[in-house]
């Protein structure tokens, strides 16, 4: 198991050097956001090139993670302060590119899927700027939207918006080889209605090094009325959607509402209600662990699973915890801790099932 940090233009995706960094953070990466990580360059080291700091001239570069030859995601780095053989870095994860432009102005008139929308926002100037890629997908959702170039909008605020409604778009970036000689880097934005894919594998306790569980009760609710837009009697509402079992248990009713703007019928709010319910009415159970990845048959990043992909569990109670999961996990990303040639930790972090937002 070998990761090697690379620098490439970020506009070409040609390789230039391989860096000797580790990291001071976890380097992140997380479906529809740009998260930010810090490194450490260590200047002294064999394998560092002299000339090392005009490659971070003009925040033209791209650092690469590599891990067993697969690029794992992109990074801009970004303020590398000069003085000692220790140079901190703070890096933005390529989903960053989006925040590069302004939106320039369109008008939607409601006949355009969402995905389609984001597309257009980020071909007018992003993507021939960096020389990207893109793979879209319908998100089956269309609305009615405005952009204005005269105003501070910036792309990657558009997508946030447009990410962040029931039913509309997913995206995130992927860095994958260029050429069989491994020699450019392509820079890929994807746009779907879900990000990855059920990709059929299993983990199990012995791929872990460690794991816990963590039980929160604070957003418990046993009883929700899902509401929409309005007030009075123009207001649409679910009927008061109790859980069943709790009556039973003879426990008290804790209820809340959870709005639901762009709903306006009670079947569809009921639905959402449901949904809402199921996720609560257990509390909040958050799992962290760690994966092994000097073990065989360790399911591999990059290669056997990225962000947004969905993957089985089969965590069986252990000396330490009772806790079980058996099913299906989607991950809405990871973080890793790394030396200069070596990965020390990985950890799949998984989708929330009670973050239910309908906007």
């Amino acid at each position: 198991m070998d990761l090697d940090w690379l620098i490439a233009d970020a506009k070409t995706g040609v390789v230039q050097a391989e860096l000797p960094l580790t990291t001071s953070s976890p380097i992140e990466r997380t479906v529809s956001a740009a998260m930010s990580s810090q490194a450490t360059l260590l200047t002294k080291a064999r394998t560092c090139p002299p000339d090392w700091f005009s490659l971070f001239s003009r925040k033209r570069s791209l650092l690469v993670p590599v891990l067993d030859g697969e690029p794992l995601h992109g990074f801009f780095p970004f303020t590398p302060k000069r003085g000692n053989h220790e140079v901190p870095i703070t890096m933005m994860s390529f989903e960053h590119v989006l925040w590069s432009a302004f939106c320039r102005s369109h008008f939607f008139d409601g006949s355009v899927d969402e995905s389609r929308i984001l597309e257009a926002l980020i071909t007018d100037v992003i993507a021939g700027r960096f020389g990207l890629e893109m793979d879209v997908t319908n998100c089956g959702r269309a609305s009615e939207q405005e952009y204005d170039y005269t105003e501070e909008r910036r792309v990657g605020a558009a997508a946030d918006d447009l990410s962040g409604r029931l039913g509309g778009p997913e995206w995130t970036t992927r860095i994958r080889w260029a050429d069989n000689a491994q020699t450019r880097f392509a820079k890929v934005v994807e746009i779907s209605p879900k990000i990855g894919a059920d990709v059929g594998l299993v983990i199990e306790n012995g791929h872990l090094t460690s794991r816990s569980v963590d039980d929160d009760w604070t957003d418990f609710a046993n009883a929700i009325q899902a509401v929409g837009e309005g007030s009075g009697e123009d207001r649409p509402m679910s009927p008061l959607l109790v859980d069943a079992g709790a009556i039973d248990r003879g426990e008290p009713i804790w209820e809340d509402r959870v709005l639901a703007a762009t709903l306006d019928t009670e079947s569809a709010l009921t639905e959402y209600g449901k949904a809402v319910l199921r996720a609560r009415a257990g509390g909040s159970r958050q799992w962290e662990m760690r994966l092994d990845l000097t073990r065989p048959g360790t399911p591999r990043p990059g290669r056997d699973f990225n962000a947004g992909d969905t993957v089985q569990m089969d965590l069986n109670a252990t000396d330490r915890d009772d806790a079980e999961w058996h099913g299906p996990a989607r991950l809405i990303g990871w973080r890793m801790q790394g030396t200069v040639n070596a990965v020390t930790e990985f950890s799949p972090v998984f989708w929330d099932p009670s973050d239910l937002e309908v906007d």
